[in-house]
C-alpha cells in the first residue's frame, strides 16, 4: 500500500480528493519540477500535442471517474502529463528490447539445432 500525505493547499489547488492522483503526482514531483524550470506550460501543451493519442492513454490514469478526456487531462496537468507519456513510453522501449532479446536467443538456439540436424544429415 502506498501512502503520501496531502496537504490541504494542494487539496484545494487541484480540486481533488482521490489518493491515485497524489500519490502519481508525488512520486514524479522531481521530474514535474525540474519540467517547470525548463518550458512553460504552453510548450508542453504543445509537446503533448505532437503526441500520438494512442501513447497519451496512460493519461487516463490522472483522470476522474467523470472525466477521462485525455486532451483535457493534458491541458489541466501538462506538466504531469507529459512527464507521465516519457515514463509509458520508456517502460515501452524497455518492454521491446526485451522481447528482442529473448526473440534474439530464440533464434541463436534455433540456428544451433538446424546446424546439428545438417551435421547429422551430411553424416
Amino acid at each position: 500500500m502506498k501512502t503520501v500525505i496531502v496537504k490541504s493547499k494542494d487539496i484545494s489547488k487541484f480540486q481533488r480528493l482521490d489518493a491515485g492522483f497524489f500519490i502519481t503526482l508525488n512520486k514524479f514531483k522531481d521530474e514535474v519540477a525540474k519540467l517547470k524550470l525548463l518550458h512553460t506550460k504552453d510548450e508542453v501543451i504543445e509537446l503533448l500535442n505532437r503526441v500520438e493519442d494512442k501513447d497519451k492513454k496512460c493519461l487516463s490514469l490522472i483522470g476522474t471517474g467523470y472525466s477521462l478526456n485525455i486532451e483535457k487531462i493534458s491541458k489541466d496537468y501538462p506538466f504531469l502529463s507529459l512527464v507521465l507519456v516519457k515514463a509509458e513510453l520508456l517502460r515501452k522501449i524497455d518492454l521491446g528490447t526485451s522481447k528482442i532479446e529473448t526473440m534474439r536467443i530464440k533464434i541463436n538456439k534455433d540456428q544451433e539445432y538446424l546446424e546439428f540436424l545438417s551435421k547429422i544429415e551430411n553424416s
